[in-house]
């Protein structure tokens, strides 16, 4: 969870579901309706899975037209999380 304060820096560019760093999750910014979620993301059976960082919490699955691909909710990678300046 974050604070309501906090500052999220998302690298823009990296808009794949290859991983950033081997043998680490990836955090993404997805759309979601009108916002972002910050997720895990994975893709399967034409749905993107995102995952919350606990598993106390549900998935949330995003099923992709014929035209779509992952790409199109990606927002970018999660590079920072400040939650005090």
């Amino acid at each position: 969870m974050l604070a309501a304060d906090s500052i999220v820096v998302l690298d823009r560019h990296y808009n794949t579901l290859a991983p950033y760093r081997a043998q680490q999750k990836t955090l993404y910014a997805v759309r979601s309706g009108a916002g972002l979620a910050l997720r895990f993301v994975e893709f399967e059976d034409g749905r993107l899975v995102l995952r919350p960082l606990s598993v106390a919490f549900p998935v949330q699955l995003i099923p992709l037209g014929e035209d779509e691909t992952p790409g199109d909710y990606l927002v970018g990678r999660v590079c920072v999380i400040l939650s005090e300046l």
